[in-house]
C-alpha cells in the first residue's frame, strides 16, 4: 500500500523575496553556503538554470541528487525531485513558494 503525505513548513527570512528567489532557485548549486547541514555539494556550472538543473548535496546521512522539476520566476516557485532516499520513500519532492512580506521580508 503507497500512502503520500504533505509536510508545509513557513519560515520568513528578513530579505526582500527577489533576492531569496536568487539564491534559492537561481544559485540551485550553492546550497551548502547556506544550509550548514550539507558537508558540500557537486555540481556542474555549466548546466543550465531551471528545468532539468541537478545537484548532488553530500551529507553525513548519504548522497541525494536533487533534480529541478518545476521552475516558475514570475510566481517565485520551484521544486526538486530528490533520489537518494530511504527505502520506504519512494519519492520526494521539495517545493518552495517565495511569498513577499515587506519591503525587506519574504
Amino acid at each position: 500500500m503507497t500512502e503520500q503525505f504533505n509536510i508545509t513548513q513557513t519560515i520568513t527570512i528578513n530579505m526582500p523575496a527577489n533576492d531569496v528567489w536568487e539564491s534559492t532557485a537561481n544559485d540551485f548549486g550553492n546550497i551548502a553556503q547556506w544550509n550548514s547541514s550539507l558537508a558540500g555539494v557537486k555540481y556542474d556550472d555549466a548546466q543550465d538554470s531551471g528545468l532539468g538543473e541537478q545537484r548532488v548535496c553530500i551529507s553525513p546521512f548519504g548522497d541525494t541528487k536533487e533534480t529541478m522539476v518545476t521552475y516558475d520566476e514570475n510566481e517565485r516557485v520551484f521544486a526538486y525531485q530528490i533520489e537518494g532516499m530511504p527505502p520506504f520513500i519512494a519519492k520526494a519532492v521539495n517545493t518552495w513558494t517565495i511569498c513577499e512580506v515587506g519591503d525587506s521580508t519574504s
